[in-house]
């Protein structure tokens, strides 16, 4: 069963609510004593905008107190309906009504990085990819639903996946105690929920050391999670080891990412054999602690270390933490156990010698996953027992085939080549007549080809192809052929195009432009043409935009650039005139952006050029991130709106720096809202390409205090003037009085952050260290984002005012009715 638009439609009601009628400034009083009676919907037809609604948890009569608030108050009752549904619903309310009542809704799903992962029972499948695409819907953070089909039998231990909903990718990067860790969900095992069980088993090791140096061998490492922390938290010295060569290629990645490589060895063998390569002197590793986490089968390897002071000659024995899983009643089943299982690998193991005995979860009612340490008895390591019967490697009975959920994100688009179709940006430009049955005129025009990048556009009978060459060589073989050819360097020359007056304004052809001046003219089919165009915009620069658009009015002008508002068809456009020497760069970005475009991004579809100078043709947004914030009173906005915000500021600059752009100018004014509250990011005058860069510039106040110490200007310096953005959502306020104290780099974070996430995900933007400072995606993985959200569309209109209600529809009159539902 799928999600379709028509099941969606089918959960539209109207409900019946009571309106109380009263002035603007008896809201917040009201708000304050009645808060418990807010209606929960979200967002309504444009009738009901001027609605504030209460939720019904009592029946007539009023409470007492508000029918006296009512007539103190002369308050008139009114009834009104609103109409709820699909996007005013949570996940459960959705499921409840779609889903029949002998199948749940799964409340249980692991996150790792924008992947959610679901284990649906078998009465839950049939409803699969309904259930995922409304947690997809509903979780806007997450980019990828899917559901392991069976439990872990491979070798390997990584799941079988089907994709519920979103992009087909399994490529995460998930953030861990001050650590990143890269991976694909489908090709390693990962588990985040056992991120408590390593920073428990990390602090018992340190009580272990007594201040001796710490040195690991860790048998099941997995992608590194355990290894690189204790090397990050506790400058241990580990050699870490997985079977799996998926698990080998991201522990190396991550042992790089994170600045490990002199303290984790890496390798890819059996556990097994990594040991007596350890004995037999051919890896050089001394280790005085052994981590096993591997549930199904670690308890099958403690026979390797029998007679390890013989093999080693040492008489320091190691402690070694060990999981696994035991049946049992109580802790005292468990453990005895567990023990028999450890004895049939090492006979000299007993009860007494365990320092610690840890339960992480429950699989059923008496099976448990446990992790039992201790140190390796002297009567095993100093006698070799001979050979050991192992356990049956499948180790069925203890498997773990426990549930789990998660989230969290991240993908590259995936661009579809076809053979005859592709888009890109480069620098130059054929038009090509394959001997088709149209009208079309060509003129042939040879002009010297300085670069080895060019695009080719082919007129078919069918469409316009556009295929890339980066070998200058293709051009001279393709001018072989009997096709006309026109040919010329993209950045001298721009297209006019032209329109038939007596057709409706239908687009006839284009004329070819060089620094102002008409050459040479083209002529086709309307739909031909119209294809061109669209394949040309945002490519190559248009020509005489006043006969595109309409001129209104002038907006601001600045030292280099200026803005004006036009209008084209009905539609508000602005174009902004670029008029300094980074004017070229910034087409660059757009062009970027034009071929890579993000919804939290606002870019130039199409620009105009001239002899002198660039016009960026973009959409109109008439308000600011401060014009919205005024909306509150003393500029504090609520947090489950604070979220959305941030996230999608957050995904936009994630967009950006995956490009290899630094925006370098973030603040208020470059943050535009939609009347849906969609954040659009802007103006990248300042930006730079590249990954880092030595050119100052920015806004007073929002500044990274890098910029001011001679230190390179990298992706973390925007994140630290999100940093500043970010507490001025939370306090109103910004972390600076005056440019003096941004070069000096004295922050002024508010004490009044209550929300602990909140404030934690501050700190970590706002590092004076860039080198610790959050990237975007390690931003967007943090647990502040799993919270509660409001939707992007429910917006607040009603001027300087704050209240819980403020996710509602208001407009700036001058009562409003407050809606009681009964």
């Amino acid at each position: 069963m799928k999600l379709t638009q028509e099941i969606k439609l089918s959960l539209q009601k109207t409900q019946k609510v009571i309106s109380i009628q009263m002035d603007v400034h008896l809201i917040n009083a009201f708000v304050k004593i009645f808060k418990k009676f807010i209606f929960p919907g979200s967002r309504w037809q444009q009738e009901q905008q001027n609605i504030k609604s209460i939720n019904t948890t009592f029946q007539e009569p009023f409470p007492q107190n508000l029918q006296e608030f009512i007539k103190e108050n002369n308050c008139q009752i009114l009834e009104k309906e609103v109409i709820v549904g699909y996007e005013d619903m949570t996940y459960n309310e959705v499921l409840q009504q779609l889903l029949p009542q002998n199948v749940s809704a799964p409340q249980g799903y692991e996150i790792i990085g924008k992947i959610a992962h679901f284990n649906l029972s078998p009465e839950q499948l049939p409803y699969r990819y309904l259930i995922g695409q409304v947690l997809l819907d509903k979780n806007k953070h997450l980019q990828t639903v899917c559901n392991k089909l069976e439990k872990l039998h491979n070798v390997y231990r990584t799941p079988q996946l089907e994709l519920l909903a979103g992009k087909n990718s399994y490529d995460a990067i998930v953030p861990e105690g001050g650590i990143r860790l890269f991976l694909n969900f489908e090709k390693v095992y990962w588990c985040t929920r056992l991120y408590s069980e390593r920073e428990r088993i990390i602090k018992f090791i340190k009580e272990l050391s007594n201040g001796q140096k710490i040195k690991v061998l860790d048998l099941f490492c997995g992608i590194g999670p355990f290894s690189i922390r204790i090397a990050k938290d506790l400058n241990a010295n580990c050699l870490a080891n997985d079977l799996n060569p998926e698990c080998f290629n991201y522990l190396q990645k991550n042992i790089v990412e994170n600045k490990v490589q002199n303290q984790v060895i890496p390798l890819n063998m059996d556990a097994r054999e990594v040991v007596l390569k350890i004995y037999d002197k051919e890896i050089d590793f001394d280790f005085n602690h052994v981590y096993m986490n591997l549930p199904v089968l670690a308890l099958n390897f403690l026979d390797v270390f029998k007679g390890f002071t013989q093999k080693t000659g040492k008489l320091d024995l190691p402690y070694i933490h060990v999981y696994g899983f035991a049946k049992g009643k109580d802790d005292q089943e468990l453990i005895e156990q567990f023990s028999q299982r450890i004895i049939k690998g090492l006979p000299g193991f007993d009860k007494s010698q365990i320092l610690r005995f840890h339960i992480l979860k429950n699989v059923t009612k008496m099976k448990k996953m446990c992790c039992l340490s201790f140190q390796l008895d002297k009567k095993s390591a100093e006698s070799d027992f001979g050979l050991l019967e192992q356990e049956d490697g499948n180790n069925s009975d203890f498997e773990d085939d426990e549930k789990v959920e998660q989230n969290e994100q991240q993908i590259e688009e995936v661009i579809n080549k076809k053979n005859d179709l592709e888009f890109y940006v480069q620098k130059h430009i054929i038009l090509t007549n394959q001997r088709c049955n149209q009208n079309l005129t060509f003129i042939k025009m040879l002009l010297p080809i300085f670069q080895s990048s060019f695009i080719q556009i082919t007129m078919t009978e069918i469409k316009v192809n556009v295929k890339v060459f980066l070998d200058k060589m293709v051009i001279q073989g393709f001018k072989g052929r009997e096709e006309k050819v026109i040919e010329f360097i993209q950045t001298d020359y721009c297209i006019e195009w032209d329109y038939a007056t007596y057709d409706n304004n239908q687009l006839k052809g284009f004329t070819l432009c060089q620094y102002g001046q008409r050459l040479y003219q083209f002529e086709g089919e309307i739909l031909k043409v119209t294809e061109l165009r669209s394949v040309l915009k945002g490519k190559m620069g248009f020509f005489n935009w006043e006969k595109e658009v309409s001129f209104l009015r002038w907006i601001k002008k600045t030292d280099h650039c200026e803005i004006f508002q036009v209008l084209r068809g009905e539609n508000l456009k602005v174009i902004k005139v670029l008029q300094d020497n980074n004017s070229n760069l910034e087409l660059q970005v757009n062009q970027i952006l034009n071929h890579k475009p993000h919804v939290n991004l606002l870019h130039s579809e199409e620009f105009y050029k001239d002899e002198s100078q660039i016009y960026l043709l973009m959409d109109y947004h008439v308000q600011s991130l401060g014009d919205f914030q005024n909306e509150y009173s003393n500029k504090k906005i609520p947090i489950n709106i604070i979220r959305p915000i941030l996230q999608q500021l957050l995904e936009g600059l994630n967009h950006l720096h995956s490009h290899h752009i630094i925006h370098k100018d973030l603040k208020y004014d470059n943050i535009l809202l939609t009347p849906n509250r969609t954040v659009k990011i802007i103006d990248f005058g300042l930006s730079q390409l590249g990954d880092n860069t030595n050119i100052k510039s920015g806004t007073g106040g929002y500044i990274a205090p890098e910029v001011f110490k001679n230190q390179p200007i990298t992706s973390k310096s925007d994140i630290f003037s999100l940093g500043v953005i970010f507490h001025k959502l939370l306090t109103g306020k910004g972390i600076y009085n005056n440019l003096d104290e941004n070069m000096a780099g004295r922050m002024k974070i508010s004490s009044q952050i209550k929300d602990k996430n909140a404030k934690d995900l501050l700190l970590s933007m706002l590092n004076q260290d860039p080198q610790f400072r959050f990237t975007a995606e390690d931003c967007l993985a943090h647990p502040f984002f799993i919270g509660e959200y409001d939707q992007p569309s429910q917006k607040i209109c009603l001027s300087n005012y704050l209240s819980p209600l403020s996710q509602y529809k208001f407009q700036p009159i001058s009562t409003q009715m407050i809606s009681l539902s009964l």
